[in-house]
């Protein structure tokens, strides 16, 4: 199958679609550090709720110093959980350019593929003459963003109902050891 030709780019894009959505998912909901960070902090505001209200009721001291610590705990833990998020967005980041510079070496604004109807040149799509009509030849990018769209959710909803089963069982282990 030629890759440079309609069906086999078409292909091609949807195959580079699908393993790089599947990527992202699988690096997405199996990080259980993510769900214990957000588990951490919800019952840390709870906690931080808690002894704010006793404070207003008696105006002790000790509730102050707690609400004080548990602050920092929390701009701590938020600290953490934006620094991990950037390495991901960048290693991500890092996979899409790779991927968007391969495929623009091989297709350029030629079109990889064909809609029997107009699409708004802001997704990327080239104005082609078929049978006297003027149609819409998607390049690479612009089928990549749809497929890719498709796909993302998709392999999420499958994921996640997988992955829902094993969330218990990864935090059990997590709560051995030591976070962050």
């Amino acid at each position: 199958m030629d890759i440079y030709t309609t069906p086999g780019s078409t292909l091609l894009i949807l195959l580079a679609a699908i393993v790089i959505s599947t990527f992202y998912a699988r690096y997405n909901s199996r990080d259980v550090r993510m769900r214990y960070a957000m588990i951490t902090m919800k019952e840390k505001m709870n906690e931080l709720k808690k002894y704010q209200k006793r404070f207003k009721e008696t105006q002790d001291e000790r509730y102050l110093q707690k609400m004080n610590r548990i602050q920092n705990d929390l701009l701590e833990l938020q600290r953490q959980v934006y620094m991990y998020q950037m390495t991901r967005m960048v290693a991500s980041m890092a996979v899409f350019f790779t991927l968007y510079y391969v495929l623009s070496l091989i297709y350029g604004r030629s079109p990889v593929a064909y809609a029997p109807f107009r699409i708004p040149r802001d997704i990327r799509s080239v104005p082609v003459e078929y049978n006297g009509r003027i149609i819409s030849g998607l390049t690479f990018i612009g089928r990549y963003f749809l497929s890719s769209l498709t796909l993302s959710l998709v392999t999420q909803m499958i994921l996640d109902k997988v992955n829902r089963n094993n969330l218990k069982k990864g935090l059990k282990r997590l709560f051995s050891r030591v976070f962050l």
